[in-house]
C-alpha cells in the first residue's frame, strides 16, 4: 500500500511538472516505487489472498468518496478508452446472445457439481455481469467477482488462456476493466483448487465502463435516497427487500384473484378527493382550467363499480397524502383496497386473518417471525384468530365515560378530558381529531400482537354505517400490529340521504380549519341513489407491512425510489 500510495502522489506531481519533466529526484522516487510495485501483488492462485489486500474500500460520508490509491484514478481512463476502442471496437456495444450464454444463477446451477481443481476445457461458456471487485495476483493472473441478478461467479483471467491476445495485449484489456464496469465473459467452467466455481476467461469484452468509484458502503441519508441505483449496487439487502415487496404484492393479487375478484384501475387525477381523511396534493388542469387532485384513496370510485354490478373489485396502486415525512410516513404510498357486495364485518375479519397468515408463511415458512420494536425482539404471530379490543370501552377505562357523540357539544367534554390528561391537541377541535388523539394515546399502544380495534365511533368514519340506528359506533375496524396501523375496513354506508348529511358535518369541520376533512363529493352521492348493495370495504397499506416483514425500520428501506427532499448542493 506505501508503494501505492507512493506512486498516486508522484503521479500527481509528474502531471504538475514542466514539459521538460520532473526533477531528477522525483524521478529517482518514481523508479524506487515502480521498482517496489511488483513485489506486492504476488498472491496464490485462488485469489483469496489477493482479495484480501487490493479490495476496494471506499466509503461515502458526508457525501464525499474516498478511495484506497490501489485502483487507477478516473481520471486516467480516457487513455485506457482510448486503447481499448483501437483493439477492441466500441465502449458501449450492442449486446449478443450467442450460443453458450448462460445467466449466472444457470451456470452456477449446471456446473455445482464439479470437483475442486477440475475444469472442462471443452464447454465453452459466456456470462455478463457486473464487476463487484477485481485483484491481482501476479501481471498474467488477474481475478473478478461479477454479479448477476443477485447471484455472484469468479472469473479467473490468466493470460495463458486469453485466445487472439499477446501477453501486452491480455495486460491492457485487463488494465482497462475496473470495479463498476458491465461485461462478457467468455471462456470453459473449472474450479479452484480451494473449490471455488470459475469461469476461466478466454476472452472479454465491456459492455458499459463505470465512470465514478462505487464505494463500499453509504453513511449519508440523502444520498441514499438521492441515489437509489448507487445504493442498489452498495447494498445488496435493499435489492433483497424490493423482491419481498414484490412477492407480497403477488401474494395479495392471487389471493383476491382466487376469490372471484376483478382488478380494476381508478383515476390517480381527479376533480374530486375524497374516501380519506388527508390533505390532498392540488394541481391545476389547463385543459378544463380546473383544479385537479392527487387521489388520497380509490374508495368513491371503486364503490362506483359495485353499484355498476361489479360486486367484487380491488385495486392495488398508489394514494397520495400532502402530509409530513417520517418513518411510517411518506406522500406517496402503496394500499391495496377491495370491495365486496354483501359481506359483512365478521367476515372481513376472517379475510384478514387469512390473507396475512398466507402471507407470513410464505414470506418466513411460519405464521410467527420475529420482528425489532422498540430495540427489542418480538414475535409477531399471525395466526387466527387476531385479538379484539374496543375502541370506546378502553378510552372509558382510562378516562371515565365519554360524552354523546352524537351531538355537537361533545367537542367541549372532549377537550377537557385531553387537558386532564395531558393530552395536546393542536386545533381545530373537532370530534374526529379530539378522538383521534384520544385513540392514539390510550388505544394503539395496547396492539401489539395483531388486534383488530372496534367499537370505532362513527365520528371517525363517515364513509361507514353505524352499528344501529342511533348507534354511535360504526361497523367498522382497525389492525393494529406493534402499535401501527396495517388495515382498516368497515361496512359501507349506503344510504345517499345520510351520506350527505355525513358530508356537510365534514364541510363544517373544514370550515373549522380542519383542512384533512373530505369534501363533498355529490357525483358519489347521485351514483349511491342507485343502490349500493351492502358492500363490505377493506385497505392494506402495502408499504407498512413489507417494513414489518422484512424487519425494516423505515419507509425507505421498502419503496424502490422514497420521497427525497431537493440536493442544493
Amino acid at each position: 500500500e506505501a508503494c501505492r500510495m507512493s506512486l498516486r502522489s508522484v503521479s500527481r506531481l509528474l502531471r504538475a511538472a514542466p514539459v521538460s519533466g520532473p526533477p531528477a529526484p522525483l524521478r529517482g522516487l518514481f523508479a524506487a516505487a515502480c521498482a517496489r510495485a511488483p513485489a506486492a501483488a504476488a498472491e496464490d492462485n485462488d485469489g483469496a489472498k489477493a482479495r484480501t489486500r487490493t479490495q476496494d474500500a471506499n466509503t461515502v460520508q458526508g457525501g464525499h468518496t474516498s478511495h484506497t490509491p490501489h485502483v487507477a484514478p478516473l481520471e486516467c481512463r480516457d487513455a485506457q478508452f482510448a486503447t481499448y476502442l483501437n483493439e477492441h471496437g466500441p465502449l458501449y456495444p450492442r449486446y449478443v446472445d450467442g450460443p453458450g450464454t448462460l445467466s449466472v444463477a444457470d451456470f452456477i446451477r449446471e456446473y455445482e457439481i464439479l470437483l475442486p481443481d477440475r475444469k472442462l476445457r471443452e464447454d465453452a461458456r459466456t456470462v455478463s455481469g457486473r464487476v463487484m471487485s477485481k485483484r491481482s495476483a501476479g501481471s498474467n493472473l488477474i481475478f473478478y467477482d461479477i454479479k448477476q441478478g443477485g447471484e455472484k461467479l469468479q472469473i479467473v483471467a490468466m493470460a495463458q488462456h486469453a485466445s487472439h491476445l499477446d501477453r501486452a495485449g491480455f495486460h491492457r484489456l485487463h488494465h482497462a476493466l475496473r470495479k463498476g464496469d458491465v461485461i462478457k465473459i467468455t471462456g470453459f467452467p473449472g474450479r479452484t483448487k480451494s473449490g471455488e466455481l470459475s469461469l476461466y476467461a478466454t476472452e472479454a469484452q465491456l459492455l458499459a465502463p463505470c465512470l465514478h468509484d462505487i464505494p463500499d458502503k453509504l453513511t449519508d441519508a440523502g444520498v441514499r435516497v438521492r441515489q437509489r441505483h448507487l445504493e442498489l449496487l452498495v447494498n445488496p439487502n435493499l435489492a433483497q427487500t424490493l423482491k419481498l415487496r414484490a412477492q407480497v404484492i403477488a401474494i395479495v393479487r392471487r389471493f383476491l384473484d382466487s376469490r372471484g375478484f376483478v382488478e380494476v384501475e381508478t383515476p390517480v387525477l381527479s376533480p374530486n378527493c375524497g374516501g380519506a381523511r388527508a390533505r390532498p396534493f392540488v394541481t391545476r388542469g389547463h385543459a378544463a382550467d380546473t383544479d385537479l387532485f392527487l387521489r388520497i384513496a380509490p374508495e368513491l370510485y371503486l364503490k362506483q363499480l359495485v353499484i355498476g354490478g361489479l360486486e367484487r373489485v380491488y385495486e392495488l396502486g398508489k394514494q397520495f397524502r400532502n402530509e409530513g415525512v417520517d418513518a411510517t410516513h411518506n406522500p406517496e404510498f402503496t394500499t391495496c383496497e377491495f370491495y365486496q357486495a354483501y359481506a359483512e364485518l365478521e367476515g372481513l375479519m376472517t379475510t384478514t386473518e387469512n390473507l396475512l397468515n398466507e402471507i407470513a408463511t410464505a414470506i418466513h415458512g411460519d405464521a410467527m417471525f420475529p420482528v425489532r420494536n422498540n430495540g427489542e425482539i418480538l414475535t409477531i404471530n399471525f395466526s387466527a384468530p387476531f385479538e379484539r379490543i374496543s375502541f370506546v370501552d378502553t378510552i372509558e377505562a382510562k378516562v371515565g365515560s365519554l360524552p354523546d357523540l352524537n351531538t355537537p357539544d361533545c367537542v367541549p367534554a372532549l377537550v377537557e378530558i385531553c387537558r386532564t390528561h395531558g393530552l395536546s391537541v393542536a386545533g381545530p377541535h373537532t370530534p374526529s381529531v379530539l378522538l383521534d388523539r384520544l385513540g392514539s394515546a390510550f388505544v394503539e399502544p395496547l396492539c401489539i400482537q395483531p388486534t383488530f380495534v372496534v367499537d370505532i365511533p362513527a365520528a371517525l368514519s363517515p364513509l361507514a354505517k353505524r352499528q344501529g340506528a342511533n348507534s354511535q359506533l360504526a361497523a367498522r375496524f382497525e389492525l393494529f400490529i406493534a402499535g401501527k396501523e396495517y388495515a382498516n375496513a368497515y361496512e359501507e354506508l349506503n344510504d345517499p340521504a345520510e351520506q350527505r348529511l355525513r358530508f356537510r358535518e365534514q364541510l363544517a369541520d373544514r370550515r373549522l380549519g380542519d383542512d384533512e376533512a373530505p369534501l363533498p363529493d355529490e357525483g358519489f352521492c347521485s351514483a349511491l341513489e342507485y343502490g349500493l348493495p351492502p358492500t363490505g370495504g377493506w385497505g392494506l397499506g402495502v408499504d407498512r407491512l413489507v417494513m414489518l416483514l422484512s424487519g425494516q425500520s423505515h419507509l425507505r428501506e421498502v419503496i424502490a425510489f422514497p420521497y427525497a427532499r431537493a440536493d442544493n448542493r
